[in-house]
C-alpha cells in the first residue's frame, strides 16, 4: 500500500469491537457516523459521532506518518477520551475505495480488545 492509496477523504461505514476470543460486536447500538481525511501535506483529521444526537465520540487533527502498513497519528487538537496529544497507531489496509483500520490490542474490562473500522472513500 502506498501513501497515495491512503490519501483522501473517507466516510465511516462500520465500527466494531473485537475481544481477544474473536467475538465481535458493534461499537455502539446507536448509529455511528464519521469522517477521516489524510492529506498530501502529512496532516490528518478524524471525527466520530452519534448520528441521531450529533454527540461527539472522538475528534482530533494533527500530523501523521505512514510506513506502508500503519499510520501514526500525532493529534494537536480535538476531543478524544484517550487523550488528544498522545500518539495513536492505526493498522491500515486499502482495497480499492475501502479502508480497513484497526487499533492495537488494548486491555479492557472484557480482556484484550481492539477496534475495527471500515471506511469508504468519498474522494481522493
Amino acid at each position: 500500500m502506498t501513501l497515495n492509496d491512503l490519501q483522501g477523504f473517507w466516510v465511516l461505514k462500520d465500527w466494531q469491537k473485537e475481544v481477544k476470543d474473536h467475538y465481535r460486536k458493534p461499537y455502539s447500538e446507536t448509529e455511528i457516523s464519521g469522517f477521516l481525511c489524510y492529506g498530501s501535506d502529512s496532516r490528518m483529521a478524524v471525527s466520530l459521532y452519534e448520528t441521531s444526537t450529533g454527540q461527539l465520540i472522538s475528534t482530533y487533527g494533527g500530523a501523521y506518518e505512514f510506513d506502508g502498513e500503519k499510520a501514526s497519528h500525532f493529534p494537536i487538537e480535538g476531543y478524544s477520551p484517550a487523550g488528544v496529544r498522545e500518539k495513536k497507531v492505526r493498522y491500515l489496509k486499502v482495497e480499492g475505495d475501502r479502508l480497513d483500520m484497526s487499533t492495537p490490542w488494548l486491555d479492557g474490562e472484557e480482556g484484550p480488545s481492539r477496534y475495527l473500522l471500515t471506511w469508504q472513500r468519498a474522494y481522493h
